[in-house]
């Protein structure tokens, strides 16, 4: 069995932090260091140092004891002074002990230092303001290198216990590196889960814990070792409420009383993009917050309709039509008013309703009209074609990809769609004329967007909900980047940028830390299709290319367009699995000259599900969600096993 050797260094006016940091690090010893087949050995020079003589000293004895080149971690705590200086020095004791753990941490990258200064006020005398005054140039002078810790009075023993467990994971796997024969004791999700996701009330929080650099915000901290605690978020009190006593205790009763409750608010940096993420606790309780059917679906029935229509055909009454039309979940009721009504509009409303036959909508729809796809077809192949689009926003060109099929549900779509329009746009943007590629029109890169075949105003997870198409029929934009354009993958860029000058690759910890916390769905070599940790929406899904430097749809093999199309299949049926019938699929991804750099950034796509609006965001990057991802993660790993077997997934 291995020893994790940890030294703890003080003063003589710091006592009960050393009792509490032993205290700690038993536990650790005990419940912690011998799962993964570690032994903690701590050395307190009061105990470990036996009465001898050295030529330098008592200090000289304890340097001799303690080995500073062998230590792993190096603990110094201070108070009110720097100790007492050392024969023939002017050092202190214990700032000769800081500086020997430091410089054998610059040759051999070990042991990890961990300082700690208690800032509780105290009353000034002559007796300690010389000691004050040379801890403070102590505390200013530290190397650059150096990150410490303040803490009041009790604080210690929780900021300390939790520092500890971070450093311990990562000498543990340090040491994993060297002895890679020494077995590790697998642990459960529950525990890896515990492990891996910190919480912090916002009081004793440091921005530092949370800001990488300046503007570079994410809830996720990996280091050279991935399998150590990554994912932070922060959690504060807020507005308390009145609540339903039966809805706190999930239970069945008519009566509605409620009472106050304490309400906590808990805070995500979005890892991948630059937004903010809020948790409620009680949020989900609120009155409506469970997207579904609208009491319409139960009374407008086939029969009902019959005898109401003949009341209301008039002109006056056009609006009630198109309510009926809008709002229906019955094919039979809306075959009916399209056969029925007058008027093309209300026609045409009925049939755009997602819930229409497909004969019904395809009657409507313009992408299955030859007049309408003929003149603007740019490009074409058994199965899908492109158009352009008539009201474009991308700047250097807008055009919109199809399958050539009459398809207006992604539930009807199969793999093949997916990778013949995935395939179909590279194809088409990559042909290459005079050795320039001619479609691109000078555009710095792509973007692209996948949308859901409902164009109406969000009412519910099952019915109608907003997507930005305009013609329910499956499709895909894609639209050129402008140079030095605002691009949602900036943001990203620059964290992996960050931490790959660090040696550190941002978004390979990041999928290994999803791994090991069970967030991902499926993956094969190429891709991984995973639940993010930073949520916008219930239900959010995310695939990840996992090659390097994967920056553009371009850049994509054959084969990672295959992977990514068989990711984009397994989501339309977890979404159609989960009653979703809206959602959009958005690229994060950066302009064509970013392969130079070797940052390590990933091309991602997104699918944002719309079964509830989407809070706040209008006003500013600050998104509001019911419920932590691990629900989402939950739900969709309950119905995986029934979709594998189902699809030969």
């Amino acid at each position: 069995m291995s020893l994790i050797r940890i030294m703890i260094a003080s003063p003589s006016d710091i006592e009960s932090e050393r009792v509490i940091a032993k205290s700690v690090i038993k536990e650790y010893d005990e419940n912690f260091a011998r799962i993964y087949g570690f032994a903690i050995d701590v050395f307190m020079w009061e105990v470990d140092v036996y009465p001898s003589f050295h030529e330098q000293g008592v200090q000289g004895n304890i340097d001799n004891r303690a080995r500073f080149e062998e230590l792993d971690i190096f603990i110094g705590i201070f108070k009110s002074k720097l100790g007492t200086l050392l024969p023939d020095s002017n050092e202190t004791g214990t700032e000769h002990e800081v500086n020997k753990a430091f410089k054998a941490w610059k040759v051999n990258n070990k042991p990890e230092i961990m300082l700690y200064f208690n800032t509780e006020p105290i009353a000034p005398s002559l007796n300690n303001l010389k000691d004050l005054e040379k801890l403070l140039t102590f505390k200013k002078d530290l190397p650059k290198e150096c990150f410490y810790k303040n803490y009041v009075g009790e604080q210690f023993e929780a900021i300390f216990k939790k520092n500890l467990l971070h450093v311990l994971i990562s000498v543990v796997n340090k040491k994993n590196l060297i002895n890679s024969t020494i077995p590790i004791q697998k642990k459960s999700v529950n525990e890896i889960v515990s492990d891996k996701i910190d919480q912090f009330d916002i009081d004793e929080v440091e921005m530092d814990k949370i800001l990488i650099t300046k503007n570079l915000y994410s809830s996720f901290h990996p280091s050279f070792e991935s399998n150590i605690p990554c994912f932070y978020r922060l959690k504060l009190e807020t507005t308390s409420g009145f609540v339903e006593i039966a809805k706190q205790k999930n239970i069945a009763l008519e009566n509605t009383e409620s009472e106050e409750v304490a309400n906590i608010i808990y805070l995500i940096r979005d890892p991948i993009r630059p937004f903010e993420i809020q948790i409620g606790e009680t949020r989900a309780m609120r009155p409506g917050a469970s997207p579904g059917f609208l009491v319409l679906e139960y009374g407008l029935s086939l029969r009902n309709i019959k005898r109401i229509y003949p009341f209301i055909l008039g002109e006056n009454d056009k609006w009630l039509r198109i309510v009926f039309a809008e709002l229906s979940v019955n094919p039979e009721v809306l075959r009916f008013i399209y056969k029925k009504d007058p008027d093309k509009f209300v026609r045409g409303v009925a049939a755009k309703n997602p819930r229409a036959s497909t004969e019904l909508q395809e009657k409507e729809c313009l992408f299955c009209n030859p007049k309408f796809h003929e003149k603007r077809t740019v490009s074409k192949s058994d199965e899908t074609r492109i158009i352009r689009n008539d009201y474009p926003y991308g700047p250097y060109f807008h055009y919109i990809a199809m399958p050539i099929s009459p398809l207006h549900s992604w539930a009807d779509a199969e793999e093949k769609h997916f990778f013949d329009m995935n395939m179909t746009i590279v194809q088409f943007l990559n042909y290459k004329e005079n050795g320039l590629r001619k479609n691109l029109n000078n555009s710095s890169g792509i973007r692209m967007g996948l949308n859901s075949s409902i164009r109406h105003l969000v009412l519910g997870k099952s019915t109608q909900s907003s997507a930005g198409a305009s013609i329910p029929h499956v499709h895909k934009q894609i639209w050129g980047m402008s140079p030095h354009a605002v691009n949602l993958g900036d943001h990203l860029a620059k964290i992996c940028h960050h931490y790959s000058e660090k040696g550190i690759d941002y978004l390979g910890a990041y999928i290994d830390a999803l791994r090991l916390i069970n967030y991902i769905i499926w993956e094969d070599d190429n891709c991984a299709l995973y639940v993010p940790f930073g949520q916008i929406s219930i239900h959010e899904l995310q695939v990840i290319i996992k090659r390097r430097n994967t920056s553009n749809f371009l850049h994509l093999t054959d084969k990672e367009i295959y992977s990514l199309s068989k990711c984009e299949y397994i989501v339309t049926k977890i979404f159609e699995r989960l009653g979703i019938n809206s959602f959009n699929e958005l690229l994060i991804s950066m302009p064509f000259d970013y392969e130079k750099k070797d940052y390590g950034f990933r091309l991602i796509l997104t699918f944002i599900t719309r079964e509830v609006d989407i809070a706040v965001s209008e006003l500013s990057l600050l998104y509001v969600v019911d419920k932590f991802p691990h629900h989402s993660r939950d739900e969709i790993r309950r119905i995986w096993g029934e979709l594998k077997n189902r699809y030969n997934f």
